[in-house]
C-alpha cells in the first residue's frame, strides 16, 4: 500500500484506497479464491468480499510459477499448493510502511 510518512494521520480515503486496491488486485481476480483457503484472518478478510460463486474459478495458472510443489524426489507425481505472495498478504492484511 505504499509508504507513509512519519505521524501521517490516516483518513477515510486512505482506507477507501485500501478497500479498492485490495479488490482489484486480489480478491477480485483468480488471487482472491487462494486467500479464502488461507483460513484465520485472511480468510475471513476474503469471506466479507468474495462472493461463493468466485471460489468456484478455476485454478490460477501462475501456480505453477508462484506455488509451492510438494513432490518426494522419487514419485511420479508432484503435488502444487497455490500461495499469495508476500505483498498480496501484505495488501490483504493493509500493511502500510510508515516512517519512523
Amino acid at each position: 500500500l505504499g509508504y507513509r510518512p512519519h505521524k501521517h494521520k490516516f483518513t477515510h480515503e486512505d482506507y477507501s484506497i485500501y478497500l479498492a486496491l485490495r479488490s482489484d488486485r486480489v480478491m477480485h481476480g483468480p488471487r482472491g479464491r487462494i486467500a479464502l483457503q488461507y483460513g484465520g484472518a485472511i480468510a475471513r478478510i476474503a469471506r466479507e468480499t468474495i462472493a461463493d460463486v468466485d471460489f468456484l474459478r478455476q485454478f490460477d495458472e501462475a501456480m505453477y510459477d508462484d506455488g509451492d510443489c510438494l513432490w518426494d524426489g522419487s514419485s511420479e507425481y508432484a503435488y502444487w499448493h497455490e500461495v499469495l505472495s508476500e505483498r498480496e498478504l501484505d495488501l490483504v492484511c493493509g500493511v502500510y510502511n510508515v516512517g519512523t
